[in-house]
């Protein structure tokens, strides 16, 4: 009863509502961890202690959460739910949701006391005020808004107002204008001044004429970089262990599936033997499983629940001859009470042997058979995994090409791969440089950057080879800063060579100098005007043209491209022929 006890008493320790009980002359009987929690109380300062004491001497200013209690304690159909504030010791105010409820002992009619449950939703009040308060102001907006709309309809009915009687001024205007273009043909065109020539003349004085026409433009970055192969490939280690023997040095060329290292594999076979025999245990596990209904443990049980039937069914006839014997008094009443005791015994041992047939049983199961078979799975895993690094413990050279060493992501040069050293798995250990053809790995600043792309035509010089150049294409343009100085950033580009004679290919060496010519910008016919033909005004800029029909001068606005030393690309606004003053 104990145990039950404190087992229940932990249950509500651990709740994460309040729970306080009152026996029925008000006196706190229990007060569980949440309670101390919320309401700022310890247990110490509550538990024996009377309810009205506590909550309603020491702490007068909770009366609505007293007599939430106190109607619960004197009304005997009190079950009841409040939200009420509670002013705990240290000012703070909560709001708790409160339900109470009689108490009762099990097989009891009368109430034993009252249990008090309540729980802070201070934060759910909040939001509920904050809600209304919101919804205080779109009501304000929305009223606000009806208001201005009806602002609008009014400004709206005068601004039909107005354009009405613009309208009729605009009709009245035209019909003046008509009757004094019909009657000036009754003027003497003499005495009219020539206002367009008179305007040309003012405007054309002290500017000078360009015809637009199209040329080529280009502009180019150039950089300097070195000679590097065309691809690099990493040869990788195949496992955690030491390097056995090198069949390489560096520098040196080598044909593809040339043999470059072997690994010891003396630990690496220890562990295939190991995984080996687990795959074995695994797989005979899983056999045994499948067939195991058919097994030597089913069988075994199998007999001994037949041995425990037939055990059984020879006491229970032993003990009927035993009644027969001692009722006509031919044996004594203990050996029918041995009789008795016996078929007990035996119903003992039947049972046991049926209990341990299913359990036997049980274990051929179709989820023990899954089991065994992802165990089985999972070896087989693992000694395929050993058995294709022992297969790769020849590390040969994926292509024609020159043994470099590997690199690290800041460029500098990784440990030297010699026999003894110990390797992790997926290590870089060598780097093959395919040599069909080259690259150029050169840096940009973080001006010229921006205008380099990738499929850009390069055309590469170098001081090794300068009676002749190459041409390329960019391939790569790093997106983040490599190298350089936090003031001076530089990022990786890479040039591929296009295509090389045999010649060119057994002149040029890995490492050589060269310097590249990046075309950036590249357009056959591009309108340029000189550069002080284009007016800049803040965001806009434009250049003044000549009217073919009306002859006189107007502002035309432009979008520009790229700028020269003398000249201004023109994307739009201007076409070829037409003529231009500044």
């Amino acid at each position: 009863m104990a145990g039950n006890v404190t087992f229940y008493k932990n249950i509500i320790d651990n709740m994460q509502e309040g729970v306080m009980t009152l026996d029925l002359e008000g006196q706190i009987t229990m007060f569980n961890d949440a309670a101390e929690t919320m309401l700022g109380l310890t247990r110490e300062r509550v538990i024996d202690k009377s309810f009205g004491q506590v909550f309603m001497v020491e702490m007068e200013a909770n009366d609505e959460f007293s007599q939430a209690v106190f109607a619960a304690i004197y009304d005997s159909d009190a079950e009841n739910k409040a939200v009420v504030l509670f002013k705990r010791p240290d000012g703070t105010e909560i709001s708790l949701s409160m339900s109470t409820a009689y108490l009762r002992d099990r097989g009891k009619k009368e109430h034993s006391g009252v249990i008090v449950g309540f729980d802070d939703i201070s934060t759910i009040v909040q939001y509920q005020e904050n809600e209304k308060k919101l919804n205080r102001e779109l009501t304000q907006a929305v009223v606000k808004a009806e208001e201005t709309n009806a602002h609008l309809e009014r400004v709206l009915k005068k601004v039909q107002l107005i354009r009405l009687a613009v309208t009729l001024l605009i009709i009245v205007g035209f019909t003046g204008g008509g009757y004094y273009i019909w009657n000036k043909e009754l003027i003497p065109q003499t005495l009219l001044p020539k206002s367009e020539e008179i305007a040309t003349d003012q405007q054309l004085d002290g500017l000078s004429p360009h015809k637009v026409t199209s040329q080529f433009i280009s502009s180019s970055v150039s950089l300097t970089g070195f000679v590097a192969p065309i691809e690099e490939l990493n040869v990788l280690a195949p496992f955690e262990g030491k390097v056995k023997e090198q069949f390489f040095h560096y520098d040196q060329r080598v044909e593809k599936g040339a043999l470059l290292l072997t690994m010891n594999t003396a630990t690496l076979e220890k562990e295939s033997r190991e995984v080996q025999s687990k795959f074995f245990q695994a797989e005979q596990k899983h056999q045994e499983l499948l067939n195991w209904q058919k097994g030597t443990d089913v069988a075994k049980a199998r007999r001994s629940f037949t041995k425990a039937t037939t055990a059984l069914d020879n006491a229970r006839k032993q003990v009927d001859v035993s009644e027969q014997l001692f009722k006509k008094d031919i044996i004594a009443e203990s050996e029918l009470e041995s009789a008795r005791t016996g078929f007990f015994n035996q119903t003992l041992d039947f049972k046991a042997a049926q209990e341990e047939l299913d359990v036997v049983k049980g274990k051929g199961d179709k989820v023990y058979v899954d089991i065994a078979r992802l165990e089985l799975e999972n070896a087989r895993f693992a000694l395929d995994e050993v058995k294709q690094k022992l297969t790769g413990a020849s590390l040969r050279s994926p292509v024609e090409g020159v043994v470099l060493r590997s690199q690290d992501e800041k460029g500098s040069n990784k440990k030297n791969i010699v026999p003894g050293v110990s390797v992790n798995q997926g290590e870089k250990l060598l780097t093959i440089g395919n040599l069909d053809s080259f690259s150029i790995r050169a840096k940009a600043d973080e001006v010229d950057i921006g205008k380099i792309q990738v499929g850009q035509e390069v055309i590469v010089r170098g001081d090794a080879f300068l009676d002749t150049f190459l041409q390329g294409q960019v391939t790569h343009v790093s997106s983040n800063a490599i190298g350089g100085t936090s003031d001076n950033p530089e990022f990786d580009v890479i040039i591929s060579i296009s295509e090389m004679t045999q010649a060119q290919v057994k002149r040029i060496r890995l490492g050589m100098t060269a310097n590249v010519e990046i075309t950036v910008y590249n357009k056959p016919s591009a309108i340029l005007v000189p550069l002080n033909g284009v007016v800049i005004s803040g965001e806009k800029k434009w250049v003044t043209i000549k009217d073919p029909q009306t002859g006189s001068l107007r502002e035309v606005e432009v979008k520009t491209g790229m700028t020269t030393m003398d000249s201004v690309e023109i994307l739009d606004g201007l076409s070829v022929e037409d003529i231009i003053y500044y």
